[in-house]
């Protein structure tokens, strides 16, 4: 997906999800997830929402944790990641479907 149509799915994924959002939370809750998404589509070198693969998303792992990410906060991303392919699937449009299978990164002592 090109930029405009990464920005276009994600407004309106989060058009969507803050139908939900009391109106009191609305601009916290857009703001926190519309962060979370434009910095992960930016940190990206993908054209399509189909080529984000779990390979690219591993990839993207490695860059982080080298970055002292924390696997929580990663856990966090691929949660919102694997919500807006969710909806992006249910709306007609390509998506890997084993990215919908990644699992969370384990967490710990060992990994803070």
């Amino acid at each position: 997906m090109n930029a405009p149509e990464w920005e276009t799915c994600i407004l309106k994924y989060v058009n969507y999800r803050a139908r939900s959002w009391s109106e009191a939370d609305r601009l916290t809750q857009t703001h926190s997830l519309l962060a979370i998404l434009m910095a992960f589509s930016r940190n990206l070198n993908v054209l399509h929402l189909a080529d984000l693969t779990p390979r690219v998303w591993f990839a993207y792992v490695q860059e982080r944790i080298r970055a002292c990410i924390k696997p929580s906060s990663l856990n966090t991303e691929l949660k919102v990641i694997q919500s807006l392919l969710r909806f992006v699937k249910e709306t007609d449009n390509p998506i890997c479907e084993t990215m919908l299978e990644v699992r969370p990164l384990k967490t710990g002592k060992g990994f803070t």
